[in-house]
């Protein structure tokens, strides 16, 4: 049977360890894959490298090309790195490339027509969308809050970071307008791809969680008053800063009310920083535990034993920690945005609130916690609902399919 040659441009390995971070349902997708017998996959990714580094997992061909620290004004690393990706895709001959996400210079690659394979690009993350809310509704004195001195001078304060988003969606709609094959997740993203692409062929697919989301035992209710959250990206549009406002109004109540934190939590970042402060000015530094990063396993644990998630981001393109909650049963609070709102349905499987409003966040966790019947039938609700979206199974054989339909079309 003749194998179809897939090469991925992705933005991490693909491995056996679970080393948390963003991107590790790729591993799930790429494994599956290669386990149907139809597949034969490569993957192209960045690393601290000095050269091009062959890295193979399994049967799983693999390179990682050096970071590029700056790009050209057209959004390009040196051509070296550039000729790296030329000659894999020669070398490798692919049957089609698969971009996964819009966020580097490696769609430009394809949209400016440096190979005449067939193309799918994989709709990830929108800076361009983002950049509108990146501040995460914070005041201008708040803002400013969130600089030091090692933000100014590194010109990485919110405001730069903010610039850097805005002067990347240049790029990102060039890299959409130009690719007529598109995979999107969810109705948010197929709104934004439609304004800037109306005539792109879009495809539909899940994503595959990991195993351990699947097999694990389910959330039980127990009425304690704590929160899992994460912060795994320290920025304003993340919305941390509206749980700790949330958790004020709380801690009226619930006194010894805890919210466990997961996710990096460098201390000199800017924002993190500035909330850590929040934290202390209000006297809540005992009610707040950060946890660093999870992998799998660590996240099980916390969404099994807290009472409930909340999910605060002013914008989420799909929502990844929010379908890997609903697999275990955890209820969830969340900010009502185009990811969530998909993943979720309002009172049925998931208690939504405003983008910013603490107040109303803070109502939804008390139904949650006071809650035991509104609290049992959200967990039973979700768990059903992303059991059946996110099955394996169905999502291998949707995307063998959206393969053969890109390659025959093209």
């Amino acid at each position: 049977m003749h194998k179809l040659k897939i090469l991925w441009f992705c933005n991490r390995l693909i491995e056996e360890t679970d080393r948390g971070g963003t991107g590790t349902w790729f591993d799930a997708m790429a494994k599956g894959l290669v386990g149907t017998g139809e597949i034969q996959l490569a993957n192209i990714t960045t690393g601290k490298v000095g050269g091009l580094v062959s890295s193979d997992f399994g049967q799983i061909k693999q390179w990682i090309v050096p970071l590029s620290a700056k790009s050209n004004k057209y959004g390009l690393p040196k051509i070296g790195i550039v000729n790296f990706y030329l000659d894999i895709i020669n070398d490798f001959a692919p049957d089609l490339i698969h971009i996964w996400g819009t966020e580097s210079y490696a769609g430009l690659i394809t949209a400016r027509k440096m190979t005449n394979l067939p193309v799918l690009l994989e709709i990830q993350g929108l800076k361009g969308s983002i950049a509108k809310v990146f501040h995460g509704g914070l005041s201008f004195k708040e803002q400013l809050l969130c600089m030091g001195i090692r933000e100014i001078l590194l010109q990485s304060t919110i405001f730069h970071q903010k610039k850097q988003f805005r002067k990347w969606a240049v790029f990102e709609d060039e890299i959409i307008s130009n690719h007529k094959n598109i995979t999107i997740l969810s109705k948010f993203m197929e709104a934004q791809v439609k304004a800037i692409n109306p005539k792109a062929n879009l495809f539909h697919n899940e994503i595959i969680l990991r195993n351990i989301f699947y097999n694990s035992n389910k959330w039980l209710f127990t009425g304690e008053p704590i929160i899992f959250a994460s912060s795994a990206y320290s920025a304003p549009f993340k919305g941390i800063h509206v749980i700790i406002d949330a958790l004020k109004i709380l801690k009226k109540n619930h006194p010894k009310i805890q919210l466990r934190i997961a996710g990096e939590n460098k201390i000199k970042d800017g924002y993190l920083s500035w909330i850590r402060k929040k934290i202390e000015y209000a006297d809540m530094t005992p009610n707040i535990i950060w946890l660093g990063a999870l992998d799998g396993e660590q996240i099980v644990d916390e969404l099994r034993k807290c009472s409930l998630m909340v999910l605060p981001s002013y914008i989420e393109s799909y929502g990844l920690a929010h379908a890997e909650a609903m697999a275990v049963g955890t209820p969830c609070v969340c900010s009502y945005n185009g990811g969530y709102s998909y993943l979720g349905e309002d009172e049925k499987t998931t208690l939504f609130f405003p983008p910013g409003d603490h107040i109303m966040c803070a109502f939804q966790i008390e139904r949650v916690i006071s809650n035991r019947e509104l609290a049992e039938s959200l967990s039973n609700m979700a768990m059903i609902k992303t059991l059946l979206r996110n099955d394996k199974e169905k999502i291998i054989k949707r995307q063998i399919q959206i393969y053969n339909e890109v390659i025959s079309t093209t």
